[in-house]
């Protein structure tokens, strides 16, 4: 299917899908989103992309029905996303070995409101390992390594980037600005993670989702993943949400 097949098949999906509930984040006040992004559009579609397909993924994945999955958000903000997926991954076509959900951020307010929104949406069960590290992306040059680095892979990776067009040196602070700021055509952050989403993917189905919009050149994106680092791409879901056209691609290692 060609990309403009594609995006109108994305935006139907994201129509006729069902849409899912926020995670709880009544803990959060006015003064923590004056450090940390705050759910909006782009979250609400990356919940149902997850809901949609994460189940659908597991099916299909090679992984062990044995094997706990293994999950991360990169850059988690309110924590929200990490959440949703540990969520999805219950129930049919869920996890029998239960599940390690990580996640990332370079804000450390970022980080620690993650805990507590993690903490806020339980209880969680024994099988059910949380984690959330201080680091730049998915940390593979931090020492020593998150975790989720070792073993076979991950089995899903969650991305909303700094995705918002602006000029480079508004790029790679640790605060609110990092959850927005993207440089050039807003693709400065999403072209550095690229290589470690490509690494950290478990092979035979890891799946990673990930949040654009038109100016970061969707289309291009999936082209590089696809000669660089070898995964499969496609426009998952598509949604205009005021003066942006959303989507998220869903990138595959085979």
């Amino acid at each position: 299917m060609d990309f403009e097949s594609q995006c109108l098949a994305a935006l139907k999906l994201a129509k006729d899908a069902p849409t899912y509930p926020l995670p709880s984040v009544r803990h959060l006040t006015y003064k923590d989103y004056a450090s940390v992004y705050e759910p909006s559009d782009d979250t609400f579609l990356l919940i149902d992309a997850i809901y949609h397909d994460v189940p659908l993924s597991l099916r299909a994945s090679t992984r062990g029905l044995g094997e706990p999955v293994v999950t991360v958000e990169l850059g988690s903000g309110s924590g929200v996303n990490v959440v949703a997926i540990a969520k999805a991954t219950r129930g049919e076509g869920g996890r029998e070995g239960g599940g390690k959900f990580y996640a990332t951020d370079i804000n450390e307010v970022a980080a620690r409101t993650t805990e507590k929104t993690i903490e806020e949406n339980g209880p969680w069960g024994e099988d059910e390992e949380f984690g959330v590290f201080v680091v730049d992306l998915l940390g593979e040059s931090h020492s020593p390594p998150p975790p989720f680095w070792s073993g076979p892979g991950v089995d899903f990776c969650v991305f909303n980037p700094p995705y918002v067009p602006t000029p480079d040196d508004e790029v790679g602070g640790c605060g609110i600005e990092a959850s927005w700021a993207g440089g050039k055509d807003g693709r400065v952050v999403i072209d550095r993670a690229m290589g470690q989403i490509g690494k950290v993917l478990r092979g035979g189905g890891g799946v990673c989702y990930m949040i654009t919009v038109d100016d970061n050149r969707p289309e291009e994106l999936i082209r590089i993943m696809k000669e660089e680092h070898g995964l499969g791409g496609e426009v998952l879901m598509r949604r205009k949400a005021r003066n942006e056209m959303l989507s998220v691609l869903k990138f595959i290692k085979p």
